[in-house]
């Protein structure tokens, strides 16, 4: 057991000091983070690598998503970035992943137009630091992350949840003990967003609208969700979850 807390401390940190510590540092990476469009095309003119990664393992296209810069996007684009590319910091995040976690819609929706793959897993980098790739196997688990969808789901952004689950998204999709119906309803969290007091219904809605046979399996993940969604009073998503374990039952 101790050796259990002291791999997740240690997983822990490496997962904060990744997240709190990334900039931007090369000119083109700069210019997309920083929205500069001007000086993207002047870099882009000049043959600047556009899939680059710099040394935090992010492209200029990731930098230009989490800042909701679309013109930038659309300029990386078309001179050929990679709209499926993985970071190669700790969480192995598409362009389009970095665009939800950022709540930055109008990019993320321009991702999906352009091409992104909708149910590509963070998490499986081929550079990804040895020493990340050691501590996932100790646990037992793989390098494959959660998908754009789960994500969407767990940061109930009902709007790129519908428009995932338009182009394909796999509502079926797990990740460790987590479905896409179970972080619906319990809300994700992370180092710099934490679970949301509101009750996400639309986002719960889409999902079980897309896939009437999703129910919660009562594990110990399934019953937390729950158990969030009682403390928030959610009677709404509740009632929708009971009806849908009913119908899924007597099937």
């Amino acid at each position: 057991m101790k050796r259990y807390f002291l791999i997740t401390g240690l997983m822990g940190a490496l997962f904060a000091s990744a997240a709190c510590n990334r900039e931007p540092n090369t000119p083109l990476t700069m210019a997309a983070a920083n929205g500069d469009s001007a000086k993207v095309r002047e870099l882009l003119a000049q043959k600047a690598d556009v899939n680059a990664q710099e040394k935090n393992g992010l492209t200029p296209l990731m930098w230009a998503a989490r800042g909701g810069h679309t013109e930038i996007i659309s300029a990386l684009i078309d001179v050929g970035a990679d709209v499926n590319a993985r970071d190669c910091a700790v969480n192995g995040w598409t362009p389009l992943i970095h665009a939800i976690h950022k709540h930055e819609n109008r990019a993320a929706l321009l991702l999906i137009e352009r091409g992104a793959d909708v149910n590509a897993p963070g998490g499986d980098c081929r550079k990804q630091k040895t020493v990340i790739r050691k501590i996932l196997k100790t646990m037992g688990k793989n390098e494959s992350g959660p998908t754009p969808l789960m994500y969407a789901a767990g940061y109930d952004n009902a709007e790129i949840v519908i428009a995932l689950l338009a182009k394909g998204a796999n509502p079926h999709g797990t990740h460790g003990s987590n479905s896409i119906l179970s972080n619906a309803v319990a809300g994700a969290w992370d180092i710099d967003r934490p679970v949301a007091n509101k009750c996400p219904t639309e986002t719960v809605k889409a999902v079980l609208e897309k896939a009437p046979d999703l129910k919660l399996q009562g594990d110990f993940w399934d019953q937390t969700a729950l158990f969030f969604a009682r403390q928030k009073g959610c009677t709404e998503i509740i009632e929708m979850i009971e009806a849908r374990r009913r119908v899924v039952a007597s099937n």
